[in-house]
Order: C-alpha cells, then structure tokens, then sequence
C-alpha cells in the first residue's frame, strides 16, 4: 500500500484483510510511506477489500478496491539431462 500524504497529516489507514477476521492498520505522518501487508494465497477468482482513511482522527474516505487473481501457470523446467536427451536425439 503506498500512501502519499503532501501535508504531513496524521494518516490511518483501516484494511479489511482477506484471509483473517481482523483489520489492518496502517499509520504515518509521513510525505510518502509504502507498507506491505502479508495474506494467505488466494484461490483464482475477484475479491473485494473494503477500506477506511482515517485523517486526525476524521473518517475522510471509505470503499473498496478490487484483487484479482489468476490461475498460476504451471511451467516446467527442463532439468539438464532432459536438454542432453534432447539435444542427441534431435
């Protein structure tokens, strides 16, 4: 989450987390600040992650933003023997 906040106010930043039954809370007072928040993997699909900014002490935005996530490729890598197999028998 990166956050920028021109007028060194106090920010907090409430985000209802996907994977747990609890909010996140992000706080600065910082010109630029980027945090990064852990969760669990995700099954494939479209998730909505509410949330709250927090501006001394005045709730000035609520929403969502929108994750998606797609299923992972599965890519196998050739180990060096399969690339000599292949490389003898053409």
């Amino acid at each position: 989450v990166s956050v920028l906040n021109p007028q060194n106010q106090k920010i907090r930043i409430e985000i209802s987390l996907l994977d747990r039954n609890k909010k996140e809370e992000l706080e600065t007072n910082q010109k630029e600040e980027t945090f990064k928040i852990s969760i669990k993997p995700l099954k494939p699909g479209e998730y909505k992650v509410p949330y709250k900014v927090i501006v001394n002490g005045e709730t000035k935005e609520e929403g969502e933003f929108l994750i998606y996530v797609e299923k992972e490729k599965n890519v196998r890598k050739k180990d060096s023997l399969d690339d000599m197999l292949d490389e003898l028998l053409g």
